[in-house]
């Protein structure tokens, strides 16, 4: 069976469609308690999750000549308009010579911070700080610095973890303050002349490893290392620095270079982990379209994170069999208490929350010290003990959130998560490839990387005994029970990114064929003859793709969009039957949101380096659960895959975990069982976790 996702409970369902495909070529069936997953995968591209991009520009404003002035303005305008779409917000700093308060000096153009939209900043540097000579480049970076770091803090760990910050340093020429002459101007007494330079070094440089040719120099790099290692301690994806240095009209006219901004700006540019671009001088940047040869920016690569992500770990595991020291226990809710634990307690067997208080009933039974009730309604209850930690709506205080609020969709609410000290936005907040929700059932520690221990000594590190299915806490008896999984074909593939057509509400992009060229698409939109109306075979919409690469018209075929489903879009360059030419998108279409007029929206596609791999997962094993509360069906149970994903340029991160989930059948009577079938997964199947 081929399954595709759709979110649910923590919880991730699958709408079922038969397949004949097989993978290692093992047909035999599987007994009716068993069931086998198996697909293929391939690790996320950025591009198309969301992994937020804030680009910061720090714009010399110093030339007055008008080309230059226009070219800056148009250059970020450009790239603007080149990289559209959610994951992308902007921010803009100005600088000039040293006095402060100028008409077109040192500046936040976005003061709020990262914006969508930067109409205003741009306009600020359309302009020329000519009553203010020189080039302050140490205030820009350490008002540069301040603003991003203040963003990282104010950032949740959970986007922090997943972001991209690009510093854009754009200068026509060195440094024009000399910062040890204006740091020994400023003592009391002042220091002299003669004895500055020691000075400033034995102040700045002294104990540095190997000690710098330039003290003052130094600086600079100290202030990019600085910020590069805080993004890094406080869990950010990359923080890169590029710097742009464009030739001053005289360096421009005598055709050369000024050595000491060439020295500075590459070594800027190598602590900052980012590219120093030379720029000849005057130019002509295209805002709109077509070549971007003459925009200051074009080369910068500005894309989601340039790591190839790689898999950490694949656990499936049935949350309705509980893993114990003495074989599985039927959990029939999947809150982490077996049914004979409930019938104990008077709690609920079908209901997460017996007393729908938004608390999960483990979590009260194993909190019953600080005053809560698995079978008391702590907000209602007038002896309830709702957590003061967990404010709620309608109380005076500034942080409360609705008492079902989980913004990394785990299935653990963010005040359950506050009484856990797990981190709301994050479905791995200790980072050793469990995910929150699993450890919480199993009672292993949330907030520590524990993945490696064997605390009950039988042999397995916790990490294993999750993919295995088996108790982490338990001295495991028997292997009889363990999950078995297999993995072929593990290789790194170029695969194509992109992005969402977000105007266009309804559709998502769910495959570009390979032969897709990289660059700028556009999804267009043509509504229903009659709006007021339901999309209908009656009452048609429309959708066409233009490529990034087509030649031979703007768009390709307009394709007849009358209900619910997938849809094969093709571009003005397709062609049927030709391998070499399938120019075209697939889209899934949900017709109830889509847009009430025309709509025309870009989309980025590029190639996209992924590891990818064949998997199969044997011997998970189904129990007996009574009727569901939702379903009145009795034998269902929900097999969840947990896909963790992390750079290879930092695989200690926090990385991203996608999550699916297969629903399966246990018939009650043991007599009319049939054997399991072998579901079959593929990568649009596994959702971001907080999508």
């Amino acid at each position: 069976m081929k399954a595709r996702s759709v979110k649910v409970g923590l919880g991730l369902a699958l709408v079922l469609a038969c397949t004949d495909a097989t993978l290692f070529g093992d047909n035999r069936q599987n007994p009716p308690d068993e069931l086998t997953v198996k697909g293929y995968l391939c690790t996320d591209d950025p591009t198309e999750r969301e992994f937020p991009v804030r680009v910061l520009f720090v714009v010399d404003t110093s030339i007055s000549d008008g080309n230059y002035i226009a070219l800056r303005g148009d250059s970020v305008e450009r790239i603007l308009r080149s990289y559209g779409g959610a994951n992308y917000s902007w921010s803009v700093i100005r600088y000039g010579g040293p006095l402060k308060g100028t008409s077109c000096g040192l500046r936040n153009l976005t003061p709020d911070g990262y914006t969508k939209t930067l109409d205003d900043a741009v306009a600020g540097v359309r302009c020329a700080d000519i009553q203010n000579p020189g080039r302050d480049l140490m205030d820009a970076l350490s008002l540069s610095s301040a603003f991003v770091s203040g963003d990282v803090i104010q950032t949740d760990l959970g986007h922090r973890s997943r972001t991209k910050y690009v510093i854009i340093v754009l200068a026509n020429g060195p440094p024009s303050v000399d910062l040890s002459s204006q740091w020994c101007n400023s003592r009391s007494p002042r220091i002299p002349d003669d004895q500055c330079d020691q000075a400033f070094f034995d102040t700045f440089c002294d104990g540095v490893q190997p000690p710098p040719d330039d003290c003052e120099r130094y600086q600079y790099v100290r202030v990019i290392r600085e910020m590069r290692g805080f993004a890094e301690e406080n869990g950010v994806q990359e923080l890169f620095l590029h710097v742009v240095y464009q030739r001053d009209p005289d360096d421009a006219s005598a055709g050369v270079d000024n050595t000491a901004a060439m020295d500075l700006y590459a070594d800027m540019a190598l602590h900052g982990g980012g590219t120093l671009y030379r720029f000849p001088g005057p130019a002509s940047c295209n805002v709109t379209a077509g070549d971007s040869s003459g925009c200051l920016f074009s080369m910068i690569n500005l894309d989601s994170t340039q790591a190839v992500f790689q898999r950490r770990q694949l656990i499936a595991t049935n949350r309705n069999a509980r893993s114990t020291g003495f074989g599985l226990a039927v959990d029939t809710d999947g809150d982490g208490l077996t049914d004979e634990v409930e019938l104990d307690l008077g709690t609920s067997i079908r209901l997460i929350d017996t007393d729908e208080d938004n608390l999960n009933d483990r979590l009260e039974h194993v909190l019953r010290s600080v005053g809560l009730d698995p079978l008391r309604h702590e907000r209602d209850d007038p002896a309830g003990a709702w957590p003061a930690e967990c404010p709620l709506p309608g109380s005076p205080n500034p942080n409360a959130f609705p008492p079902s609020l989980d913004q990394d969709g785990d299935g653990l609410t963010d005040c359950e998560e506050i009484l856990l000290r797990s981190d709301p936005t994050l479905f791995d907040s200790d980072s050793d490839g469990v995910p929150d929700p699993l450890e919480f059932r199993y009672g292993t520690n949330l907030i520590a990387n524990d993945g490696k221990e064997d605390k009950e000594a039988d042999g397995f590190a916790n990490i294993d005994e999750y993919r295995y299915h088996l108790d982490p806490l338990s001295k495991d008896r028997s292997l009889d029970d363990a999950y078995r999984y297999q993995f072929r074909n593990e290789e790194q593939k170029m695969v194509v990114a992109f992005t969402q057509p977000y105007q266009v509400t309804g559709v998502e992009i769910i495959r570009a064929s390979q032969e897709s060229r990289d660059g700028r698409g556009t999804v267009s939109f043509v509504p229903p003859p009659d709006v007021t109306l339901p999309v209908s075979p009656e009452n048609p919409a429309g959708l066409t793709w233009h490529d990034p690469g087509d030649e031979s018209g703007p768009e390709g075929a307009e394709i007849v969009v009358d209900h619910d489903g997938r849809y094969t879009l093709p571009s003005a360059d397709f062609v049927e039957g030709d391998p070499a030419a399938d120019y075209s998108i697939e889209v899934d279409v949900i017709t109830e949101i889509l847009p009430k007029e025309r709509k025309r929206t870009d989309v980025r596609l590029r190639a996209s380096l992924r590891q990818c791999f064949d998997f199969e997962i044997k011997h998970i094993q189904l129990v007996d659960t009574a009727s569901a509360a939702d379903t009145g069906v009795a034998g269902v149970n929900y097999v969840d895959l947990f896909l963790s994903e992390v750079p290879t340029n930092n695989p200690g991160s926090y990385g991203v975990f996608r999550a699916a989930t297969v629903p399966a059948y246990l018939n009650p009577d043991p007599r009319q069982r049939d054997p399991q079938p072998t579901v079959e997964l593929a990568s649009e199947d596994f959702l971001l976790f907080g999508q």
